[in-house]
């Protein structure tokens, strides 16, 4: 079939000139249609058009296109107006919005836009761990989303490297602690462990004996450099150190969005407030200043000045959204998944010792029968039975004093990592956040209701990372 298109001749319309705000405004929400579709189907910006991973360089705020693009979307709009006109329609210059209309600056996004794209995040691997900090993906709604859009570029332009270089300083010692902490545990065990079946080999097979010696030597030189090495590197207290700067400038990202200046037009003052911050975090660098912190803060939280102004109820929506999803929600899936993880990771053994012990006191009772037997036939003259028997009573004693040692290593693993502790308090956050993320939802768009709630939340993360401190500066540390 041969197809002809014939679209609407308009090349007879000319449009008033008062039309040309209007003009630039459609094709301003022309982009943001296109972009926002894209997004939902998985695109992401990128600085070349990749197709197969769904990157487009035009994935980005309008005033920040080529003039080609725009001209391209300007063309476009210009094609729908004239072809109003020509069949007879009227266009009329639209009235100038007041200061509190729905739709001042295009900051009308749609709320179920926000809902759908956090949501899909969210369940991406890569931003398992950066949602709350990366503002990449969701560039094309925060440029319809007011005076955030300009704070989050404050914010990131002032918080964003020294917070990578805090968390990636942070993960690398952890990773050295625990490898340090997993290999002298393991050593000190094995070396306990070797001693006590030297005892049994000697009793049974001396051949034997001096195998196990080496290895146990060699066991305990590497449980004596690990121990060393975690000693004098201090990578316990240069992980907290770390980690606690890094939380830090992660906490005034989203306390500065909830402060009263941004939202009532004070930006230098809020700036100046942000940079003291931020200079205040970066310059922690002692385990004494970690501590300190840690003891102190407010019982309850301040409760913010009400603010003297107002905004319009569709950007302080699109705050809220943004407030709700990059912070609450997303802490708590956080949580959520640090809990399974802990959880995984501590499994059977934090409920290990009572199954230990008890079959430490089978043992010693296995012992005891066994001996009682081994002299029984030693008298009546069997000595392939004694013999046999003597084997059973020196291995189940020598098990017996295996058992509590192994239970004692696994306290020590337990107590290097904490994942049972670290367990249940994700879980306390995620349930409290979520509780919060309801209360969000419910007041968006009220200004002082909203900056109550956040004053509320980061109150409680600040808690909890105060007592996340504590417990692992209280604890059982094998290094």
């Amino acid at each position: 079939m041969k197809y002809i298109p014939q679209p609407i001749e308009n090349a007879h319309v000319t449009l008033p000139a008062e039309l040309g705000e209007l003009t630039e405004r459609l094709a301003e929400n022309a982009h943001e249609i296109w972009a926002a579709q894209r997004m939902k189907d998985g695109w992401q910006w990128g600085p070349q058009r990749d197709d197969a991973a769904r990157k487009h360089p035009c994935l980005v705020p309008y005033d920040q296109l080529p003039e080609s693009e725009k001209e391209y979307d300007r063309a476009a709009v210009l094609c729908v107006l004239r072809a109003i006109v020509a069949l007879g329609a009227k266009i009329l210059p639209p009235a100038k919005p007041s200061e509190n209309t729905a739709n001042p600056g295009g900051a009308n996004v749609a709320i179920g836009l926000w809902e759908e794209h956090f949501k899909r995040q969210l369940s991406l691997v890569e931003r398992g761990f950066t949602l709350d900090i990366e503002d990449g993906p969701e560039q094309a709604l925060l440029a319809a989303a007011g005076p955030l859009n300009e704070a989050i570029g404050f914010l990131n332009d002032e918080l964003h490297e020294p917070y990578r270089a805090a968390d990636e300083a942070a993960k690398a010692h952890q990773k050295t602690h625990r490898c340090l902490a997993g290999l002298a545990i393991s050593a000190g065990v094995l070396a306990i462990l070797l001693v006590i079946v030297q005892l049994g080999l000697a009793q049974t097979w001396p051949a034997w004996t001096i195998l196990a010696a080496r290895v146990e030597l060699a066991a305990f030189a590497a449980g004596v450099v690990a121990v060393g090495v975690g000693l004098i590197a201090r990578f316990n207290s240069h992980w907290l150190i770390q980690r606690h700067v890094a939380e830090r400038l992660r906490m005034l990202k989203f306390e500065a969005l909830g402060r009263a200046e941004l939202w009532c037009g004070e930006m230098e003052s809020w700036k100046g407030w942000v940079r003291d911050q931020a200079q205040s975090a970066r310059k922690i660098t002692t385990i004494q200043q970690v501590k300190a912190w840690a003891v102190g803060g407010e019982a309850e939280p301040v409760e913010p000045v009400p603010p003297q102004c107002s905004a319009s109820r569709a950007a302080l929506a699109a705050f809220s959204e943004y407030y709700r999803w990059k912070r609450v929600e997303f802490q708590a899936a956080y949580f959520g998944k640090q809990a399974r993880k802990y959880r995984t990771q501590s499994g059977p053994l934090a409920h290990s010792g009572l199954p230990l012990f008890l079959l430490t006191i089978v043992a010693v009772v296995v012992h005891a029968g066994a001996d009682t037997m081994a002299a029984s036939n030693q008298a009546a003259g069997n000595e392939p039975g004694a013999h046999g028997w003597h084997l059973v009573a020196v291995w189940s004693l020598a098990l017996a004093a295996l058992l509590p040692v192994g239970s004692l290593g696994i306290r020590a693993w337990l107590g290097a990592f904490e994942p049972v502790r670290g367990a249940n308090l994700f879980e306390a956050k995620q349930r409290a956040l979520e509780s919060i993320s309801e209360k969000l939802a419910a007041d968006r768009g009220d200004l002082p209701a909203t900056l109550h709630h956040i004053a509320h939340v980061e109150h409680f993360l600040a808690h909890e990372h105060r007592e996340w401190l504590r417990l692992m500066l209280e604890a059982e540390w094998f290094l």
